[in-house]
């Protein structure tokens, strides 16, 4: 089970009962983007894809420790206004939204 919160993206694991909480790290690339999740979407391959305030959107790929990032705006011109993403949603033919 994964969940979306504003203190980082939680996974729960039933086999240990215990929760892994992923964390933005300023100094580790591959952390996710932010620790404000939205929204999370698993896509028909397995991998994860989060919604981030203001990070974008953030891709974990099945068996994956770090995240890809996407984003609207530059490193040299960054701007939280057009990297706010609030849902997710995967259509039939997969395409997500």
């Amino acid at each position: 089970m994964w969940l979306a919160t504003r203190g980082g993206l939680q996974h729960f694991d039933p086999k240990s009962g215990r929760f892994q909480i992923f964390r933005h790290i300023p100094d580790q690339p591959g952390s996710i983007a932010g620790d404000n999740a939205n929204a999370v979407a698993l896509d028909d391959k397995g991998g994860l894809w989060v919604a981030l305030w203001p990070g974008g959107l953030d891709y974990l790929a099945p068996g994956a420790t770090t995240f890809q990032h996407f984003r609207l705006d530059s490193a040299e011109h960054p701007d939280t206004k057009i990297n706010n993403i609030r849902t997710l949603l995967f259509d039939r033919q997969q395409r997500l939204w």
